[in-house]
């Protein structure tokens, strides 16, 4: 893309240029500041550079006083510049001449610059346009200053992000003398509308003010309707706010707004209160707006008034809560004498939304309704003066406004509404027939959903009773009789369906040469399909045919396969008709049906097999969807070549054979649905086409195999399908685990590239198809031509059924690969488990300050025989789950982490958890072979070389000493098992109930004789302490985030079910209970001992402790084990020497009796685990 170019600027290149246009040029790079030069451009009066990738900042230097000395107008809009407002274009002297300056859609940022507003800024400017870009800040209050921009006439500012509230300054007199047009839209505004722009000397000149998109709120404020305030203005637009409030009646007292012709108050959902009386006095409003908000009551009488009113052309009151009864005195041919358009759609009365059984509900749904022609009404029959009513009305709108009653017999009198040419009464409750006659320039007529009975009038259908009547919508009623031979020559749409019509379908419709779309079905219809309509003339507009579920029969007729008719047509229906007879080779000849792209045969009785002819290459040259599901049609299932050719739905026939034929189609299908017929045989491996298809349903066949597993591979048939329905070999696949883990985990079958394919337009047509029925209430007929042209490729009845099939299909898949309930379950497993570790830590947290040894603990012994062996089976129990707790809880982990991998063997979680497993046991391993290491003596060194080494050789060793590590559980064990013996014997030989550590040495030699498992380089119980800790931060916690991941993963329909809900709760219920047990352990040794819990777990993982060595009190005492040898003095407490002192305060009125090695009472354990073995003795 060229630059701007800075030679432009120098040498006096262009001495009389007066015009610079470069918008649209593809130019580029950044504005150049040579262009502000003093001899440059000194006559240029406009730049436009608008719609071009120009970009860089606002150059400075362009306000020079001598820059661009004669510009009027400069055009920057839709372009890349960005930065702020140069403040120095405000100075004194800078663009003299400049008239009109454009900057929207750019990337402009920064705050509105407050020099902009000095006395000499910009003197000449009338037209400021600054939004849709990212300027931010406040509306300044400056510009509102007697000297700001005294020739400005138009200001707009548009969708950025100025916030703030509206100045009261731009209301003070002198501001703004000469300003015409105020634009604030889409700015995130707030406050309210400031009182002061109503004052007598406010904005002189304002002759239009919008105000929308903008969350302003407060009231209309009263002082706008004052006799002083805007005496120019003539359109006034707030909408889309959150104005609050009443509408003012003081805005229609006499005087007020005496130039306003428009007033649009739309789209503001909190302005509330009824329609003011006093607003008919508007001298010279032309168009009122009212919708979107919950103002009720009624229509005011006053304003039909011979006074009110007498300029207004265009009424709108939609989406409220007011009463759309029309009052009679708007109906006196005095009132509303230019009104040409009156919309009074969608309008609830409070009354109508309440549920009662009072004479207002309709009989039909109980839905509650108003009359459509009161006593009171414009539209009372009797009231023959309203025929003159409204002389110059063309649209009338009341469609879905909660009316009853009929229609009046006399709207389609002579004299009644003469320029009427649009009647929207659809959606209502309206009973009774149609009138008789209609207005004669009628061209649009709708009275569709209502309860009107009747046949269609014959006066309709005479040569001149409305000859301009181009779209008739009469679908969702109860009317009857036959359709009128003769029409009017100008209709182009009509829509009858949904009746109680009966008779034949008339010949004559076909005659009708400006006729686009008919829609005749779910009528009574009988006889066969008129042959007439194949004629050469007949339907040359004709984009449209919808004949379903008529009672017609007879054979599909030839003579639509004529090569000129139909040249048009787009979309044929006959779905649910007695047409039986086989399909017309005349139909697929050369020429046939050149523009037809859905065909629907389904639901009939048409038999035989698919005629070559019909797939070949030049049949139907734009077919895009064919429907034969549900009819007699036989044999093959073809190989189709249509070129356009991308659904086909063929299901419940009789079609029989395999589907070799069909895999060689060449067609670009993209679904085929062919459920419910005889089809058998295999699926082949590689089917060699449809490359394209997405949508596959066989489902009720006699098909046999599996699906193949190659259709799931990348890139072959099945990585591109998104729905796949294969009846019983589907279901049949599914039973193979593998081929089940193989569908949940390809990632191909669920993320398929099919971007662009029709199958993912099936969400938005079906919304659009909802909404498009040719209804003109939803959209013009123009829209619905439209939207029949691009998307007539797969219309209702299709879209519907594959977009159910298909929410089918993800349905069966989520049941197959989903655990819908993970995320409640999981919270629950998390907070049970994190309330849990919060119980434990506060008991820790409290018992943390509590002495270790209790004095005088035989005293508050219980003295009862009976309570004491209770007591003691309760302790013997406690230290026996205490006992088989960890290694209990740490295989119940380990065992449900080998289901789990079982279960997902073969895939990536497989490997994730089989190496959580394998880096656990190395890790304790790892443990086990450093402490042995450095007690060998040519590695028991302290250096800190030595050290490193022992620590590395023990990692290399550590996968080999896996086995040692579970020979070391066993005994562990074991261990745990002889401790638990131990004590139930212990239990059942206790004989001294009276003291119960008094006679502790009558038992103790029975109890040694008992044996225990015990290893001279390894404590036992601290290695099992150790193992446990090492398996919860190394396998136990990382499994639960693992097992969490993949159940959370069943919620995606491309994951499969990788645990299902009870192994999943076993394996984290299981990893919870290990960690726990940790937390336990640790928490518990330290306060018993009162260490560190943190530095106890450090000597656990590394191992210092599995020699049997203690951790260090928090007096400084190492923790030995003591055995007692002989009975002590009553009062005493024996410890090792040295440190009865540091310990004294602890037991206040207890015998300390130091403990050194001589000393004959004492004697240290080294033969013993620490802590099990231990022993104190006190009284």
């Amino acid at each position: 893309m060229p630059n701007l170019p800075d030679a432009w600027a120098t040498n006096s290149s262009f001495p009389a240029l007066q015009s610079l246009t470069l918008s649209a040029s593809g130019l580029a790079g950044s504005l150049p500041a040579s262009w502000g030069a003093p001899t440059a451009f000194q006559n240029l009066k406009v730049l436009n550079l608008s719609f071009t990738q120009v970009s860089g900042i606002l150059p400075a230097n362009w306000a020079q006083p001598e820059a661009f000395p004669k510009l009027l107008e400069l055009d920057l809009s839709a372009t890349n510049i960005h930065g702020a407002l140069p403040l120095e274009w405000g100075n004194p002297g800078a663009f003299a001449s400049l008239s009109s300056l454009q900057l929207t859609d750019t990337l402009l940022s920064g705050t509105l610059p407050l020099s902009w507003a000095g006395n000499a800024s910009l003197p000449s400017l009338t037209a400021l346009e600054l939004g849709l870009s990212n300027l931010s800040g406040t509306l300044p209050v400056e510009w509102g200053s007697p000297n700001a921009f005294q020739q400005l006439q138009a200001l707009s500012i548009i969708n950025c992000s100025i916030s703030g509230s509206l100045p009261s300054a731009w209301g003070s007199p002198g501001a703004f003398p000469f300003l015409s047009t105020i634009l604030l839209y889409g700015l995130p505004l707030s406050g309210s509308l400031p009182p002061s722009w109503g004052g007598t000397m406010a904005l002189p000149s304002l002759r239009w003010l919008t105000l929308g998109v903008s969350p302003i709120s407060g009231p209309l404020p009263m002082e706008w309707g004052s006799t002083a305030a805007f005496q120019k203005l003539e359109q006034l637009s707030i909408f889309d706010t959150d104005i609050t409030g009443l509408l003012p009646a003081t805005w229609g007292q006499a005087g007020a707004f005496p130039a306003l012709s428009s007033l649009d108050l739309a789209g503001n959902p909190v302005l509330n209160g009824t329609l003011p009386s006093a607003w008919g006095n508007f001298p010279s409003l032309t168009a009122l707006e009212l919708g979107g908000c919950p103002l009720t009551g009624t229509l005011p009488i006053e304003w039909g008034s011979p006074t009110a009113f007498q300029q207004l052309q265009s009424l709108s009151i939609h989406d409220t809560a007011i009463s759309a009864a029309v009052p009679a005195s708007w109906g006196s041919q005095t009132a509303f004498p230019q009104l040409l358009d009156l919309s009074l759609n969608d309008n609830w009365p409070v009354s109508c939304q309440q549920t009662s059984s009072s004479d207002g509900m309709a009989a039909a749904g109980g839905r509650p309704t108003q009359s459509l022609y009161p006593e009171d009404s414009l539209l009372n029959s009797s009231a023959r003066q309203h025929e003159g009513a409204w002389p110059q009305l063309q649209n009338l709108i009341l469609y879905n406004t909660c009316l009853r009653g009929s229609i009046p017999p006399y709207w389609g009198a002579p004299g009644a509404f003469p320029q009427l040419s649009m009647l929207i009464l659809s959606q209502n409750q309206l009973t009774g027939s149609l009138p008789s006659t209609l207005p004669t320039h009628i061209q649009v007529l709708d009275t569709s959903h209502n309860q009107l009975t009747s046949s269609i009038p014959a006066g309709w259908a005479t040569p001149n009773s409305t000859p301009e009547l181009q779209q008739l919508y009469l679908f969702n009623n109860q009317l009857s009789g036959s359709l009128p031979s003769i029409w009017p020559s100008h209709l182009q749409l009509l829509q009858v369906n949904s009746n109680s019509f009966v008779g034949k379908l008339p010949d004559a419709l076909g005659t009708l040469q400006r006729l686009q779309a008919v829609a005749l079905g779910n009528n009574a219809f009988t006889g066969d399909l008129p042959a007439a309509w194949g004629a050469t003339d007949a339907f040359p507009q004709l984009l449209y045919l919808d004949c379903n579920r008529l009672g017609i029969s007879g054979d599909l007729p030839s003579a639509w396969g004529s090569p000129t008719a139909f040249q048009r047509l787009e979309n044929m229906f006959l779905f649910g008709t007695n047409v039986s007879g086989f399909l017309p080779d005349s139909w697929a000849a050369g020429g046939a049906f050149p523009r037809l792209k859905e065909l629907q045969l389904s639901s009939t009785f048409l038999h035989g097999s698919i005629p070559a002819s019909w797939t070949s290459a030049n049949a139907f040259p734009w077919l895009q969807a064919l429907h034969t599901a549900n009819t007699n049609l036989s044999g093959f299932v073809p190989a189709f070549h249509n070129r356009n050719l991308s659904v086909v739905e063929m299901d419940d026939s009789l079609f029989s054979g395999d589907l070799s034929t069909f895999w060689n189609s060449t067609a670009p299908l993209i679904a085929a649905s062919l459920s419910g017929n005889s089809i058998s045989g295999y699926l082949p491996d590689h089917p060699a086409t449809l490359d394209q298809l997405t949508f596959l349903n066989l489902d009720r066949n006699l098909l046999q195999g599996t699906v193949p597993l190659s259709w799931l591979h990348s890139g072959e048939f099945l990585s591109h399908i998104t729905f796949l329905n294969v009846g019983k070999v589907w279901r049949k696949s599914v039973t193979l685990n593998s081929w089940r883990q193989t569908l949940c985990l390809e990632m191909d079958l669920y993320d398929a590239d099919v971007t662009g394919q029709q199958l993912l337009q099936i969400p938005e047509l079906v919304g659009g198809l909802s909404t498009h029925e040719l209804d003109p209430n939803h959209a013009t007929f123009t829209d619905w031509t439209s939207w029949v042209q691009n998307n007539s490729n797969v219309t209702a009845d299709i879209v519907l059924q594959l977009l159910q099939l298909y929410r089918n299909q993800l349905a069966s898949v989520q049941v197959l690969c989903a655990n819908p309930n993970s995320p409640k379950l999981m919270l629950a497993l998390w907070l049970t488990f994190v309330g849990c570790c919060v119980v434990i830590v506060s008991a820790y947290m409290l018992l943390r300050h509590r002495p270790v040894l209790k004095p005088s603990f035989s005293a508050r012994l219980p003295q009862s025989a009976l309570l004491v062996r209770v007591s003691k089976l309760a302790h013997i129990m406690l230290k026996t789950v205490y006992a088989l707790g960890g290694l209990v809880f740490y295989y119940y982990d380990l065992v449900t982490s080998i289901t789990v991998l079982v279960q997902v063997w073969g895939t990536w979680p497989a490997a994730v958890l089989l190496t959580i497993l394998l880096v656990h046991f190395a890790a304790a391993g790892a443990v086990v072979s450093f402490q042995t290491l450095t007690r060998m003596p040519y590695l028991s060194g302290n250096s800190f070389c030595s050290k490193w080494v022992v620590f590395l050789l023990a990692i290399m060793l550590s996968p080999f000493v896996i086995p040692l590590v579970l020979l070391l559980d066993t005994l562990a064990f074991v261990h745990d098992m002889m401790v638990c013996l131990e004590m139930v014997v212990k239990l059942e030989t206790w004989h001294c109930l009276q003291g119960m550590y008094s006679c502790a040495h009558k038992f103790h030699d029975r109890f040694n004789s008992f044996g225990t498992v015990s290893l001279g380089w390894v404590d036992l119980e601290n290695y099992e302490r150790m193992h446990n800790t090492v398996a919860a931060l190394a396998q136990s916690f990382p499994t639960v985030v693992l097992n969490s991941v993949l159940f959370s993963l069943g919620n995606k329909p491309s994951h499969g079910i990788f645990l299902s809900t009870g192994l999943f709760l076993a394996a984290i219920i299981a990893s919870y209970l290990a960690i726990l047990k940790c937390l336990v352990v640790v928490l518990w040794q330290a306060q018993k001992h009162d260490i560190n819990p943190l530095s106890y777990a450090l000597h656990l993982l590394a191992g210092n402790m599995l020699g049997g060595e203690g951790p260090t009190s928090a007096a400084g005492v190492k923790v030995q084990e003591v055995q007692m040898l002989t009975p002590q003095p009553s009062g005493a407490v024996l410890l090792p020497l040295g440190h009865t002192d540091s310990l004294a305060p602890a037991y206040s009125g207890v015998t300390l009796l130091p403990v050194g090695s001589g000393d004959s009472l004492i004697r240290q354990s080294e033969e013993y685990s620490w802590p099990r073995s231990r022993k104190y003795c006190f009284h």
